[in-house]
């Protein structure tokens, strides 16, 4: 009976080893890609992966806010048409 209690334990404290070491790089891993997920997908996508985990617009990661940023040139623009009278000839 001794021989079948001493191998039900060894299996269960190894299956709860196994376990634990699982659980335990699972909370490290997460915690090294949150800070930065470079290692895992690259240079490129880590810049887009980062902005969105960080909660930062793309067009601010990819440093192309110039290239999006067209509202103040539109308004104007619209506003030059709203002055053009073409009813006069």
């Amino acid at each position: 009976f001794s021989a079948l209690l001493g191998t039900i334990s060894l299996v269960s404290a190894s299956v709860l080893l196994a376990v634990s070491f699982f659980l335990h790089d699972a909370c490290e891993m997460s915690d090294i890609i949150t800070g930065d997920f470079e290692p895992f997908v690259g240079d490129k996508v880590a810049t887009a992966a980062n902005a969105c985990f960080n909660d930062t617009n793309l067009a601010e990661a990819f440093n192309m806010t110039e290239k999006v940023n067209f509202q103040q040139k539109l308004d104007e623009g619209l506003k030059q048409l709203d002055k053009i009278n073409v009813s006069q000839s």
